[in-house]
């Protein structure tokens, strides 16, 4: 396949007269099978421009890989590379996949569905900051920095409570090259002899279409490589199926880690099972059903609204509040809709309260409802009795330009009256109680608040093994997709549902 926009004439003209001369040099230059790649440089050289000719089309269709999805689940890697990784697990059935670089979650999912079906295998995904997971029975997610000293026992100890032999990493995380230099150090240490370290996103500094100020994966890898003769590229994965985003990144174990790490697992260990969370056993039923979308296929025309915040919304004292990404999206759904009447269940100190009546019109009335401070200590909730104590709407209480808006009401969710507001509500926002009853209770509620057109929205959806009493949030909206059209918005933990207008 002849590319004139990407071969110069020159080449052109030369492959021209190799093809009408050398068919026969040709046949005693590949090998047997009529499927094997050309041993001839010319041949390679076009194989090369045609593979990133295929790999730019991906990109621009699929705007860099965004739109890839394992399972509706977003994991945002190339499905050739995707189908290698697959292929590699199958083959050497890994007792664990170490990953670096949750960001989504999607990838480590992918890997826990591939362990799932062949029945073996555990996969740990370490990430700084991931913006979602995506829980699976076989994937544990780590929160810190993957060449911190604690994060790394962390994975250590996971992998000598599973008495791991086989372990496959795959490094996807920062990708400036001082940092994965330091993960190929750290990690490499835990692949066994005829195993892989997959270095992923090396197309960054190969590939114009990705090139960036800095030195990237690439530039790591051939330091790497050059002081090291115990790991080598495997050119025949890397070619596999030509395209790939990771060039050079396909690292195979040929000799022993010069300084490799201890994983014997103690003496008293008898017996192993993946690590199961200690979680109710709806964790072990969640099934993450719901279609996922990007917010502006959900409204059109919304990544041109702007957004108001302030100072205190990105200053935490706990993890409770929306994460950050969360309450810019809710945000930005308050300035598409300008909503005139909204109803929040779970007030909470009041950070998401906040970002909507930022992003409100002026004469917009913002319910919300929590409980009472006084009975904190006695409520009755999903998980036993009792909640940290903390004051209601404190981020509003004082601030003159939302707190005129908002109406703080009080109560139990379960016993609350809605029925004044029936039918009145523009946008209603779930956040209080997680686990399932509860979650169930307000949605029901919900969805008799809304007027035609109305929107109902989620925090939750997805969720971190922290907080497994989440899985209330996911289990409800799964078994209400069999009713009611509601999605997941993709790259955060929030469902949402808009009704008819009719």
């Amino acid at each position: 396949m002849f590319l004139p926009d990407l071969i110069p004439p020159k080449t052109q003209a030369s492959a021209a007269t190799f093809f009408s001369n050398t068919r026969e040099t040709m046949a005693v230059t590949t090998s047997q099978s009529p499927f094997a790649r050309p041993k001839n440089w010319l041949i390679r050289k076009l194989d090369r421009w045609a593979a990133r000719w295929v790999l730019r089309a991906m990109v621009e269709k699929t705007e860099n890989m965004m739109s890839v999805r394992w399972l509706g689940r977003q994991i945002w890697q190339c499905p050739v590379d995707a189908w290698v990784v697959q292929e590699v697990i199958s083959e050497l059935k890994p007792d664990l996949i170490i990953e670096t670089g949750t960001f989504l979650g999607g990838s480590a999912y992918y890997y826990g569905c591939i362990c799932d079906m062949l029945g073996h295998g555990h996969v740990v995904s370490v990430d700084i900051a991931p913006k979602g997971i995506q829980p699976h029975p076989r994937v544990t997610y780590i929160s810190g920095s993957s060449v911190a000293p604690e994060i790394v026992n962390q994975v250590a100890d996971l992998a000598r409570s599973l008495q791991a032999k086989q372990i496959l990493v795959i490094l996807d995380s920062d990708h400036s090259a001082g940092h994965v230099l330091q993960e190929m150090e750290i990690y490499s240490a835990f692949v066994p002899m005829g195993g892989y370290m997959m270095v992923q996103d090396a197309c960054i500094d190969e590939y114009e279409v990705f090139k960036v100020d800095r030195p990237g994966p690439g530039v790591a890898i051939q330091k790497f490589l050059a002081e090291r003769s115990d790991l080598v590229l495997d050119r025949e994965l890397e070619n596999r199926y030509v395209v790939t985003f990771h060039p050079q990144g396909w690292l195979k174990r040929v000799a022993p880690d010069p300084k490799p790490i201890d994983l014997t697992p103690p003496t008293e260990l008898t017996s192993v099972a993946a690590p199961k969370p200690n979680v109710p056993d709806i964790y072990q039923h969640v099934n993450f059903q719901l279609p996922t979308h990007r917010l502006s296929e959900i409204f059109p025309g919304i990544e041109g609204v702007s957004v108001r915040s302030i100072a205190s919304q990105i200053q935490r004292k706990d993890d409770w509040p929306l994460p950050v990404v969360e309450l810019l999206t809710l945000g930005a759904i308050c300035q598409h809709l300008q909503p005139k009447r909204i109803f929040e269940i779970g007030t909470y100190r009041g950070a998401s309260t906040v970002m909507m009546g930022l992003n409100t019109p002026e004469e917009a009335e913002i319910f919300t409802l929590d409980l009472l401070p006084e009975t904190q200590a006695t409520h009755q909730h999903g998980l036993g009795v009792g909640l940290p104590q903390f004051p209601v709407g404190e981020q509003f209480q004082h601030n003159p330009t939302v707190s005129p808006k908002i109406t703080q009401l009080y109560g139990d969710s379960r016993e609350f009256d809605f029925s004044p507001y029936y039918g009145t509500i523009d946008l209603v926002v779930i956040d209080a109680d997680h686990t399932y009853e509860f979650v169930k209770s307000d949605t029901m509620q919900a969805l008799k608040l809304l007027r035609p057109g109305g929107v109902i929205l989620w925090d939750d959806y997805l969720w971190i093994q922290k907080y497994p009493e989440c899985a209330g949030v996911t289990r409800c909206l799964d078994e209400l997709r069999q009713e009611i059209d509601c999605v997941q918005i993709a790259e955060t933990r929030l469902a949402i549902y808009e009704s008819p207008r009719s």
